[in-house]
């Protein structure tokens, strides 16, 4: 328990040093799209770059925190070599990016997006590596880390589940859409935004659907670690549905078609995104299963 204490002090800590550098790393963007000519920053939202200085944290934090857990070698946390680690890694991500590709489609065809006719080529070849580094930080820290330390602890189930709900937390909690006016940022707006990440859990549908969605997501990462005991087919996986919901939201734009029962106001809530995460979950279980 002494373990899962630290990591969540690394949450904690990651959390406050990315609402200290998020006025700062804003005021950098803004800057350099005015005056560097950078075109994909010129318009940039202070709730992204919220998101992005969280991330940047992580990665700051994550070697000392490997260094404060004292772990020597990946058997200590459960982790072995994948004989099969670039299949894995490769199936991992072609299911994942089948079904975004799948329930994008779906979108598209029930008019509740429309696809943009002029989009930047180069913010769409962005979302690759931030994918690659999205899914390795969180696939060691959720995956790796908290889980293999809870599967020493405990039992290998309830440590899937309690991570899965920890990942599904962790990702609903974002700042509000409407976030911070541009001209209205200051040294204090990224602990004034921390707070206001806890907005989706007033509206009972975003919790059904996005929360449950999310859930789903972290059991089928959660099990891929388990049943291969590495994380390269965790990490496709992951790769995969960020490249395809970031890739989305900049190839099409939403339609004021009402939501209905089986799509949400967003593209992780409604009955379709949940069955087709679904599906996922039964390809890599049947997938995993079949090898020897």
């Amino acid at each position: 328990m002494k373990d899962i204490g630290k990591i969540l002090v690394f949450l904690l800590g990651s959390v406050l040093l990315g609402a200290l550098l998020a006025p700062e790393l804003y005021w950098v963007c803004v800057w350099l799209g005015r005056h560097a000519n950078v075109a994909f920053l010129r318009d940039v939202e202070f709730r992204r770059v919220f998101d992005r200085a969280i991330l940047f944290s992580v990665l700051c934090l994550l070697w000392p925190l490997i260094r404060w857990l004292r772990a020597a070698s990946l058997r200590e946390f459960g982790l072995e070599r994948d004989p099969r680690r670039w299949r894995h890694l490769i199936l991992g991500a072609a299911i994942s990016l089948g079904s975004m590709i799948l329930l994008a489609a779906l979108l598209i065809a029930s008019h509740r997006y429309n696809q943009r006719v002029l989009f930047s080529w180069l913010k769409l070849a962005s979302v690759l590596p931030a994918a690659a580094v999205v899914a390795l930080l969180e696939e060691f820290l959720f995956r790796g880390a908290l889980q293999g330390l809870l599967e020493r602890s405990g039992s290998a189930l309830q440590a899937l589940f309690f991570v899965a709900a920890l990942y599904s937390i962790v990702h609903f909690l974002k700042p509000p859409p409407e976030g911070v006016r541009p001209g209205a940022v200051t040294w204090l707006s990224g602990f004034e935004t921390i707070p206001n990440s806890f907005w989706q859990f007033r509206q009972p549908r975003l919790v059904l659907g996005g929360f449950i969605t999310l859930f789903i997501v972290g059991v089928i990462l959660g099990y891929a670690r388990s049943r291969t005991r590495a994380l390269w087919m965790p990490i496709g996986l992951h790769a995969g549905w960020v490249v395809g919901k970031l890739g989305f939201a900049i190839v099409a734009i939403r339609t004021p078609v009402d939501a209905g029962f089986w799509f949400g106001p967003d593209l992780l809530t409604g009955v379709a995104p949940v069955c087709i995460l679904a599906c996922s979950g039964l390809a890599v279980a049947g997938l995993l299963r079949c090898e020897k």
